[in-house]
């Protein structure tokens, strides 16, 4: 599969707002607008890592601003979901490291212009409930499939996290069976 790059362009000047950014996603709306979410600050894995944001409309994409910040704990791998209602779900983590993420959520439902407070995912659940950095798919009788995986110091696995009930709750599948000869590293994620 090949794929081409119909258009390039900079939300903001490099290094405008914090030193290092990664893990970004996007929503297109019907009207054209398109919302865009990632992590910023010093360095992956720095306590003022933050989820940002910024939504381009008529051409422009607006300053970036703080939407997750948890005072000193990183942030991280912000996932954008829109549902068949136009509802936005921004999915991100929260830990010192992959091994403590706790997954939050918070909702917009008007096109990213405001959100609700946030909520944890799966209440003590650690190590990376939902989606971890891919979107969800949406299957025909409505479920969601949320690719996800867990980060130990030796080994990384995937599974998937399930919910019939547009996000309330979730059933986390089985690990993702993996023939490890076949990889160099941890696992399914790295290298890539």
């Amino acid at each position: 599969m090949k794929f081409k790059v119909i258009h390039k362009e900079h939300i903001f000047e490099p290094e405008k707002h914090f030193l290092q950014c990664h893990a970004s996603t996007l929503v297109k709306f019907e009207n054209g607008n398109i919302l865009s979410a990632w992590f910023g600050g010093t360095h992956e894995g720095h306590k003022d890592v933050v989820i940002w944001c910024s939504i381009r409309k008529e051409g422009k994409w607006s300053e970036p601003v703080k939407l997750a910040d948890e005072e000193g704990i990183p942030c991280w791998n912000p996932v954008l979901f829109k549902d068949e209602t136009g509802k936005i779900y921004l999915f991100y983590k929260v830990g010192q490291n992959p091994r403590s993420w706790h997954t939050m959520l918070i909702t917009s439902e008007d096109m990213g212009y405001s959100w609700s407070k946030p909520r944890e995912l799966v209440i003590g659940d650690i190590g990376g409930r939902g989606p971890v950095k891919n979107k969800i798919i949406t299957l025909e009788n409505g479920t969601w499939l949320a690719p996800a995986s867990i980060e130990t110091d030796t080994v990384w696995d995937a599974f998937v996290d399930i919910s019939r009930d547009h996000g309330k709750t979730w059933i986390k599948s089985g690990i993702v069976p993996l023939n490890r000869d076949k990889f160099q590293g941890k696992g399914v994620i790295q290298p890539t």
